[in-house]
């Protein structure tokens, strides 16, 4: 592995083609992606745990390159002297050893700075909230860069490494949730749904929010209205103001508010008996996007109840009809969904 942290690029450059075989090729040796990946990095961690490897050095060296790469990358993307010929790309050893490296990763906090420094490369931004999931005392310094990409579209990615990274860092500084719960009320409407999106990763832990995310139900951005409902669902357990307020959002204007609202709603247990008749209705909502729809959290949610649900089998039977008549991809899986909702409805009823 120390080809891959030659101070030669041509060098690096040729261990990082024998590298990619060698990861790939594991998974199809296994006859599973999973278990080739756990055993090719089972490898990787005896190499690193050997007394003789300079493991330090290597990890370290390894943020470094793979910063210059991406530097060099773009830096030439947008040289005009160019022309129409691309650059060499980045490497890709880097990036997938570095992922597995958060154990290893406190020699390397210089260069994990310089990582969440570059909030505009999802890439590395990404790679250094992925080296911080596994910290200790010598990670405070990346606290306050974590939070600000807290603030950056880098919050939004999925999955949401920026959230993970703050989850592993709270135990060491408990003011990240302060902190995002101030960032609830910020000016910028992108910044509210951020911290929003990020709190549901802390689970009950992020129990203090509630009362400021109740609140951001009515907030004037309905994606800030959605993204609070969606991380109710998750920190809102057992708390019936909660359940009142999202009872009151399914009259929202916007067609995606209303839909994260039933969805909570369905997560929470909200009672079956309030519920059933507002799924109903949800049935007969215009379809959304190609992934997701107001109809689609309805079907889901009324084949959870069972039989109990009979009432809805008339509707469920006319979204069928309007789905067989739907032009163009908007409505994905949800037929198939729809026909398995009314086959869970219908068991030992008259209706089948």
């Amino acid at each position: 592995m120390l080809g891959l942290v030659s101070d030669d690029a041509e060098t690096r450059r040729a261990w990082d083609r024998k590298f990619l075989p060698m990861y790939y090729g594991g998974a199809t040796r296994t006859g599973g992606w999973e278990e080739g990946v756990a055993k090719f990095f089972e490898s990787v961690g005896r190499a690193l745990q050997s007394p003789d490897f300079p493991r330090d050095e290597f990890v370290r060296r390894l943020v470094r390159f793979m910063l210059e790469d991406h530097t060099r990358y773009h830096t030439e993307l947008k040289s005009p002297s160019r022309g129409d010929e691309l650059p060499a790309t980045p490497l890709l050893s880097p990036s997938i050893l570095l992922r597995h490296l958060a154990a290893y990763a406190q020699p390397a906090l210089p260069e994990i700075l310089q990582l969440l420094a570059r909030q505009n490369d999802d890439s590395l931004a990404g790679l250094g909230c992925e080296l911080l999931t596994q910290p200790g005392t010598w990670a405070l310094p990346a606290v306050e860069p974590v939070l600000s990409l807290a603030k950056s579209s880098r919050a939004f990615s999925h999955p949401n490494r920026v959230a993970a990274a703050l989850v592993a860092l709270e135990p060491l500084a408990p003011f990240i949730l302060d902190r995002l719960i101030e960032q609830l009320s910020d000016a910028d409407s992108h910044h509210r749904q951020a911290a929003a999106i990020i709190l549901r990763h802390f689970g009950a832990k992020a129990g203090s929010a509630v009362s400021t995310l109740l609140a951001k139900l009515e907030d004037p951005d309905g994606d800030v209205r959605s993204c609070a409902a969606g991380t109710l669902a998750v920190i809102g357990t057992g708390k019936p103001e909660v359940i009142a307020a999202l009872f009151r959002l399914v009259h929202d204007p916007e067609w995606y508010v209303r839909g994260s609202a039933l969805s909570a709603l369905s997560k929470l247990n909200a009672p079956r008996e309030q519920m059933i008749p507002l799924l109903i209705e949800a049935l007969k909502e215009d379809f959304g996007t190609p992934d997701w729809s107001v109809p689609d959290v309805a079907v889901d949610a009324l084949a959870k109840y069972g039989p109990s649900a009979r009432a809805a089998i008339p509707e469920l039977r006319r979204l069928l009809e309007r789905l067989g008549d739907e032009k163009g991809d908007n409505t994905f899986t949800l037929p198939q969904r729809t026909v398995k909702a009314l086959a869970t409805i219908s068991v030992n009823t008259t209706d089948a």
